[in-house]
């Protein structure tokens, strides 16, 4: 389940973390917020499988 705040948090910290590192902020944020639409994506089929199993 998709968490707007905590999706934030986690993409702040890693890019503050990757800007330490000498990465660009921008390419860390696009980076995540790429895995996370992954994830979410991922979930979403799981719960619908579930559902349809049900």
């Amino acid at each position: 389940m998709m968490q707007p705040s905590r999706i934030a948090e986690v993409k702040a910290r890693c890019a503050k973390i990757g800007t330490e590192r000498g990465l660009r902020r921008d390419f860390i944020e696009n980076l995540y917020a790429r895995i996370i639409g992954e994830a979410c994506e991922l979930e979403a089929m799981i719960i619908h499988e579930r559902k349809a199993i049900s």
